[in-house]
């Protein structure tokens, strides 16, 4: 069946983009050409049933690219492997290599918007020289929207395309040409991405009604101006910088921010602080205000007058969280939602101490013996002139925080528990 149907229409690929397809089985190699090849070859049952579907999913790619990138010069080279597609998406995005001359892959991709984001992709890269890879990817983006594609590779692209949908129809036809006819004249390999995407919009839309939407896209996404960060305070910074299990919840931290944030969050890390969810780099974090400051530390870390005395200055109430408390267990959700409080109530297994640091300013000089934050508010009769320091006389416990309140004078420890 398979020869007569091979006897009555060349096996080959309509397209204006593919040199030709291969595809690697073991040794075996089976191969069609575009028409315009005119070549013949033998005939491959897999290639034969995915014609169509290839034809159509690249028609999509040829409708939108420029006339000048259609090359005629690509080759898929498809190599199925025997792992097995649990989540095809993932698999697919993960089993492509865009290289310079072709495009490796799975027959998995085929059944995911990741052929035509490689093929455009592939085509842009041809066009550029050193591209900055964010740059490239938020193009190929916004030119997979055109055929409905979705799932944006980068915050960048996700604010791009964002700010992009809120302009009228007609905006949006006249702006797609404009970009595809600039996107390549106007790009500086020595700036960043996001000043490209700026500099391109400012050729093809300058001071619209699109240039300002994205600039506030980018900024809720954590992409700041020099302006706005002088002037930026935080609502929260998390160190994660300590133990090794304070460092696995940075990539917790990371991915869950993605999701949106409606504070202004940072999270400590080896590599400086580092402004959620974008990474923007911060400066130092002493110079950075926070209304709170969570460090993750465990029970044995000295928490002592040096220790304090470098948040003094930059944050107002300052939350030792013990990781050697079950933190595998915690729930992250609720600190980049809803804030410490809520963090600290759905998360009763872990002990922590809060200290509000401006009221520690006034009594630093006669707390500066205080080495150890978790044993005094465990075992507070070994600590009778610290606590007489403090005018503490008992605790009430708090159903809203699920901690305890000391009741005192002065209000340097706000909030403990320990389980």
């Amino acid at each position: 069946m398979g020869a007569q149907v091979a006897l009555k229409k060349p096996l080959c690929i309509e397209s204006h983009i593919v040199y030709k397809i291969d595809r690697i089985v073991g040794e075996k190699t089976e191969t069609l050409y575009s028409c315009a090849q005119f070549k013949k070859v033998s005939f491959s049952k897999f290639l034969y049933e995915k014609l169509d579907l290839i034809e159509g999913r690249l028609r999509k790619v040829e409708m939108i690219l420029p006339e000048s990138m259609r090359r005629s010069d690509l080759v898929l080279q498809f190599e199925d492997s025997s792992q097995p597609a649990d989540d095809q998406a993932s698999v697919a995005v993960s089993a492509i290599q865009i290289l310079s001359d072709k495009i490796v892959l799975t027959s998995e991709a085929l059944q995911t918007e990741a052929l035509e984001k490689a093929v455009l992709q592939w085509s842009l890269k041809k066009q550029f020289k050193n591209v900055d890879h964010l740059y490239l990817e938020t193009l190929v983006d916004f030119m997979a929207t055109s055929y409905g594609a979705k799932g944006y590779r980068s915050l960048i692209s996700e604010a791009w395309n964002t700010s992009f949908a809120d302009q009228s129809f007609l905006e949006r036809r006249q702006l797609m040409r404009a970009i595809s006819q600039q996107m390549v004249l106007s790009y500086d390999a020595e700036i960043s991405a996001v000043q490209n995407l700026q500099k391109l919009l400012q050729h093809v839309a300058p001071q619209s009604a699109w240039e300002l939407s994205f600039g506030q896209e980018l900024a809720r996404r954590g992409y700041l101006n020099k302006e706005a960060l002088a002037q930026l305070r935080l609502d929260l910074i998390v160190d994660v910088s300590g133990t090794d299990e304070a460092k696995k919840i940075a990539t917790q931290l990371v991915q869950l921010s993605r999701e949106g944030l409606k504070k202004k969050i940072a999270i400590k890390t080896s590599a400086g602080l580092l402004l959620l969810p974008s990474l923007l780099p911060l400066p130092n974090s002493s110079d950075v205000f926070s209304s709170y400051h969570l460090v993750f530390s465990d029970s044995h870390t000295a928490i002592n007058a040096r220790t304090l005395n470098h948040y003094t200055e930059n944050s107002e109430r300052l939350v030792f969280v013990d990781v050697d408390s079950d933190i595998s267990t915690a729930s992250f959700r609720s600190l980049l939602t809803r804030g410490v409080p809520e963090f600290l109530a759905n998360n009763r297994q872990l002990n922590f101490v809060q200290i509000h640091l401006p009221s520690y300013k006034l009594k630093s000089a006669e707390l500066k013996g205080l080495s150890d934050y978790f044993a005094f508010v465990k075992q507070q009769e070994s600590f009778s002139a610290e606590k007489k320091v403090l005018g503490w006389q008992q605790s009430e416990w708090n159903k809203d925080l699920q901690a305890f309140k000391p009741i005192a004078y002065f209000d340097v420890i706000q909030y403990f528990r320990i389980n």
